[in-house]
């Protein structure tokens, strides 16, 4: 039993932790509609906890090299994500972006990202230009804490 702020008793009922699992996952950059973003292979892992369906990934994967990349960027992740009756099970959020080449004062850039019903990846976006996506560079970063859920 235990006790919450206004003072009642609850019983827990016993529930095991039937699926705990973390490690790290070798991540893979893809351009949506054309090139190649290539990750640094020191940095291209990140870290992830799966507690039953839930699951976080952090970490901090680097651009080594890039070939005229067009379109958003995808990461792929670890597990696949659980696919909805409708779109309850989408994830989305914001995450911070290294610009190396932006200028002084231009470095970190927000950046959308979003894991749709179904997904192995997570689609990166640019929030700041109305739909047009920011084109990576050589020794850009990454730095996210992402939760979704899979099956």
């Amino acid at each position: 039993a235990f006790g919450n702020a206004s003072g009642n008793t609850k019983t827990i009922v016993s529930n095991l932790l039937e699926d705990y699992e973390e490690g790290t996952h070798q991540t893979a950059i893809t351009m949506s509609t054309s090139g190649t973003a290539t990750l640094n292979t020191s940095f291209d892992r990140f870290s992830y906890t799966k507690i039953g369906r839930l699951v976080t990934i952090t970490g901090n994967p680097r651009i080594a090299s890039v070939s005229s990349p067009v379109g958003n960027m995808s990461l792929t992740i670890p597990f696949t994500a659980l696919a909805g009756q409708t779109d309850e099970l989408r994830a989305g959020g914001i995450m911070r972006y290294y610009d190396n080449s932006a200028g002084a004062g231009s470095y970190s850039k927000p950046l959308a990202w979003a894991i749709q019903e179904g997904a192995s990846a997570v689609v990166i976006d640019n929030t700041g230009t109305n739909g047009n996506n920011l084109a990576p560079a050589a020794s850009d970063e990454f730095y996210f804490s992402i939760s979704y859920m899979t099956a």
